[in-house]
């Protein structure tokens, strides 16, 4: 699998772009920059995985829709657990915000189409299989593991990794790459803990009393004002951080 960062920031400023990955450029994981692509790459992507209804993980499925007119290439399945498409239809697809673009038409066929999941359901994309985790965030949240052959990765979104999660991830053959959320540096301890984000520490903490597996820990949702401080962090415990172009081989 080929895992391409499109944006891995917990906001945006010039230069630094919110959540979204590709995987094999088809499947996207995320959307709050898609619409960064040009729309040859947008045109490829045919299944987006949604965590949770944060702004920042869904704001660029509005110029998606757009785009769709001059380069539509068959219904894009937006897959999410029920809390996140029940969010996305009632605020954002919903005829005052942004159209409904579900019941918009491209030669017979929608632009979009909805497709609730479950957790610990399993989603076959042949050759992908995507099943569904229950993360820990301030909305209900959900994090996917992605197999492929020999390899797979876990995404987790954002939110607390917790103690049953690294066990249950501990278990799965293969696992090469898990990407979660680091959001502010130590000194924001309190800060992270109301807003459900992890800092370096706590991270480090957990992974280290649960996590059983060789999985390499990629770190995504920084704070652009606090990567001097988070990089520095990082580095110190010896996880890897994410940046937008890195095109990761799992």
């Amino acid at each position: 699998m080929k895992l391409k960062v499109v944006g891995c920031y917990g906001t945006e400023e010039n230069g630094y772009l919110s959540t979204s990955f590709l995987i094999d450029d088809i499947i996207a994981l995320d959307a709050g920059s898609l619409s960064s692509l040009d729309l040859k790459h947008q045109r490829k992507i045919k299944q987006i995985f949604l965590t949770h209804s944060h702004l920042d993980h869904i704001k660029s499925l509005a110029p998606l829709t757009i785009n769709a007119f001059s380069s539509f290439n068959g219904t894009v399945n937006i897959y999410g657990i029920e809390d996140t498409l029940h969010s996305l239809k009632k605020h954002i697809l919903n005829n005052q915000i942004w159209p409904d673009f579900c019941r918009i038409m491209i030669n017979g066929s929608p632009i979009f189409a909805l497709k609730k999941i479950k957790f610990d359901e399993t989603v076959d994309i042949f050759p992908y299989k995507v099943t569904v985790f229950k993360t820990v965030h301030s909305v209900p949240s959900a994090g996917y593991l992605i197999e492929k052959g020999d390899s797979s990765l876990f995404y987790s979104g954002d939110g607390i990794i917790k103690k049953d999660l690294l066990v249950k991830l501990s278990k799965v053959k293969n696992l090469k790459a898990l990407i979660v959320d680091v959001t502010f540096n130590n000194s924001l301890n309190e800060l992270a803990k109301v807003s459900f984000h992890n800092t370096p520490k706590m991270l480090k903490n957990v992974v280290d009393k649960y996590y059983k597996g060789d999985g390499k820990f990629y770190i995504y949702h920084m704070i652009p004002a606090y990567l001097k401080d988070l990089k520095k962090e990082l580095k110190e415990i010896d996880y890897l951080f994410l940046h937008q172009g890195l095109v990761v081989k799992i």
